[in-house]
């Protein structure tokens, strides 16, 4: 299950874009999120953003997140045809 965020705050660094969703994530869910999904222009060549698994997918567009975990038989949650 994934939750979008969008930030188009450019001021705010993408460390604090993916903790804000992280912790809304974990209101809404109750539970950590596994992986954020974002765009490759965005992610730059970081494996993890703070300390979640970052990967890049060119079907998010620009300041959105997908926040979240990958569900049983989903193969890589949004995003897994283009990975």
């Amino acid at each position: 299950m994934f939750l979008v965020w969008y930030d188009n705050d450019r001021k705010r660094s993408l460390t604090a874009k993916v903790t804000a969703a992280a912790e809304r994530y974990r209101e809404r869910f109750g539970a950590a999120p596994a992986i954020v999904l974002i765009n490759p222009a965005q992610a730059g060549e970081q494996d993890e953003i703070a300390g979640i698994p970052v990967r890049p997918t060119p079907l998010v567009l620009p300041n959105h997140l997908y926040i979240g975990v990958v569900d049983a038989g989903e193969e890589g949650g949004p995003g897994s045809a283009a990975a």
